[in-house]
């Protein structure tokens, strides 16, 4: 069971799902996926994303970004398996499009 959210909507510093997809949809963003990941997979998979958008290669970053959207569903499944209370939190994972 996930706490409510910590002062919504008062607390300026912490997104919701909601106004993290109004932020991106005012910025021209279209929202692909958008998911509050709970422990060490969606921590991997955050990390192989970030490391893919240093890459020079845009099919690369491409490609990663794709897998991503791809394998979302099998992330969120094995971190609620996998979950460890009170291990750690990470932060939303998201996959957004300009356009």
């Amino acid at each position: 069971m996930q706490s409510p959210l910590h002062g919504c909507p008062y607390d300026f510093q912490r997104w919701s799902a909601n106004n993290i997809r109004i932020e991106f949809q005012k910025a021209g963003f279209t929202m692909e996926n958008l998911v509050l990941p709970r422990g060490i997979v969606a921590v991997i998979a955050e990390l192989f994303y970030k490391h893919a958008l240093k890459s020079s290669s845009s099919c690369y970053r491409r490609t990663v970004r794709k897998l991503i959207n791809l394998f979302l569903p099998v992330i969120v499944f094995l971190d609620g398996h996998l979950q460890q209370t009170n291990r750690m939190t990470t932060g939303f994972l998201m996959a957004a499009r300009k356009g």
